[in-house]
């Protein structure tokens, strides 16, 4: 349990709850890296890790775009793991419990089950809604086959009771008082409906305040607001409009307080795919420095089907600011990220130095960085330093032997069965003249299965390049 907690630590992830009895414990993990992920559940048996479940939620994807992905993780894990291993499909129509509700496959390996499968969250009949999850559940030491997943069919996450023990503290009603642990409340909320005869548009405005007598650094303050529309079909998903926001003030908490934010929902009619869909709610939230600090919903349902996060890290907010292309608050917020140990965090700032994003180009602090990486030894960051190693124009930072090094490493702790390190392996001989092993480990990256077209194309390009005594540059 404690090496575990260690590795939580350095990829920033928090345990927000802890549940024990006499035999197990379970912990609620957020902050972890990966795209739509919205909470984890890590589950120990005598102290020994015995369970993974990945709760993941794409707002905006349908039940189709679910489904697709559903048999994109059913070709990875057959490729990896092999269609023998695989279980009746969830949801099959020869299974007696089977819904249109759910859908996925599950694997057997050994004593260790791994499922993955679409879920619907359907509301009481009267009201035709579903929300719909992504579930991705490794189990170990498994003795029997693994269950099918239950579907919801409980009536409480459409009410407007909130289940989590952690956000529903920070509700935010009207009123002057913010939370209980909380410095930022949203004290008032009010929604106008501005919608024409062409066009749908909705404008929340909303009234900040800072405690009294409270202290902070308002760049660290953010406040953020989901939109929610419903479909045809009855499902739920985050709004395609355009939203955008507009502060009435200077968002300082010292000359105004509350301080007050207008956040438009605008959409033109005219197509019939537009028109279909139909406004439905939101959810606004504030984080200070990643921590939640008020809650306001309508309705507030709303925050049960998408779980609103308690903690944010600085290494997703960092990610935020990259997507939307502010790259210089995105490299300071790597950087403090990258203090706290974070391994995704000082690679992405490596190759922010090694690209000029957000700062200025410098190849040395960028070989810094992807050493510091390194030294967690995960075969992802050994391998990014090997390339850099290998491939870097700067002729005083390359190192053809130590990238060969860095490179063999990450190829055996992954089995020699990850095409990227073996890749990576195959331009550290070249960066050192040995070319005929470039091309003999380039070819033995071609032969791992599973390698789609494009990295086809790019490893027989590779080799081509060997074959000429041309070295990678990146």
């Amino acid at each position: 349990m404690a090496n575990v907690e260690t590795q939580l630590g350095y990829s920033s992830a928090e345990i927000v709850m802890r549940m024990a009895t006499d035999q197990d414990e379970t912990w609620i993990v957020e902050g972890l890296i990966q795209p739509g992920l919205k909470s984890a559940r890590f589950v120990f048996e005598r102290n020994a890790l015995t369970g993974v479940e990945l709760q993941c939620q794409y707002d905006a994807w349908t039940m189709d775009r679910y489904r697709t992905r559903v048999e994109e993780l059913r070709t990875f894990f057959d490729n990896r793991y092999g269609e023998k291993g695989r279980a009746e499909p969830i949801g099959s129509t020869t299974n007696q419990r089977a819904s249109a509700n759910r859908f996925g496959y599950s694997w057997r390996l050994g004593e260790t089950s791994l499922a993955v499968f679409f879920r619907s969250d359907v509301a009481p009949p009267e009201k035709r809604l579903s929300v719909n999850n992504l579930i991705i559940r490794y189990r170990a030491g498994a003795t029997t086959s693994e269950p099918e997943p239950e579907v919801e069919t409980t009536t409480e996450r459409w009410s407007n009771t909130i289940d989590s023990s952690i956000v529903r503290p920070k509700l935010q009603p009207d009123g002057d008082s913010p939370p209980a642990g909380s410095d930022l409340a949203i004290t008032s909320a009010k929604l106008l409906n501005t919608s024409g005869s062409n066009q749908t548009a909705y404008a929340l405005q909303l009234a900040v305040k800072l405690a009294q007598d409270a202290e902070l650094d308002p760049t660290r303050a953010l406040v953020q607001v989901n939109f929610y529309d419903s479909l045809p079909t009855g499902e739920i998903v985050l709004t395609d409009a355009q939203v955008s926001y507009d502060w009435r003030s200077r968002r300082d908490w010292k000359q105004a307080n509350p301080e007050n934010l207008m956040v438009s929902y605008s959409r033109k009619g005219g197509s019939s795919e537009e028109d279909a869909r139909n406004y439905f709610g939101y959810v606004a939230t504030v984080y200070y420095g990643g921590r939640l600090e008020s809650v306001r919903a309508d309705p507030v349902a709303l925050v049960n089907l998408f779980p609103v996060r308690s903690f944010v890290s600085p290494f997703e907010k960092a990610q935020s600011a990259a997507g939307r292309g502010d790259y210089a608050a995105a490299a300071s917020l790597y950087r403090r990220a990258a203090d706290q140990g974070n391994l995704f965090a000082l690679e992405n700032l490596a190759w922010f130095y090694a690209r000029g994003k957000g700062v200025e180009k410098d190849y040395r602090q960028a070989a810094a960085f992807y050493e510091r990486a390194a030294l967690q030894n995960t075969p992802r960051a050994l391998n990014a330093l090997a390339w850099f190693l290998a491939t870097c124009p700067d002729d005083s930072i390359r190192n053809g032997a130590e990238a060969v090094r860095h490179a063999t490493k990450a190829c055996e702790l992954t089995y020699w069965q990850e095409w990227p390190y073996i890749d990576t392996l195959a331009a550290a001989w070249a960066e050192n003249g040995d070319f005929k092993r470039a091309v003999e480990y380039e070819q033995q990256a071609l032969q791992l299965k599973g390698l789609d077209e494009p990295t086809r194309k790019k490893t027989a390009d590779r080799i081509a390049l060997y074959l000429k005594r041309q070295p990678i540059r990146d």
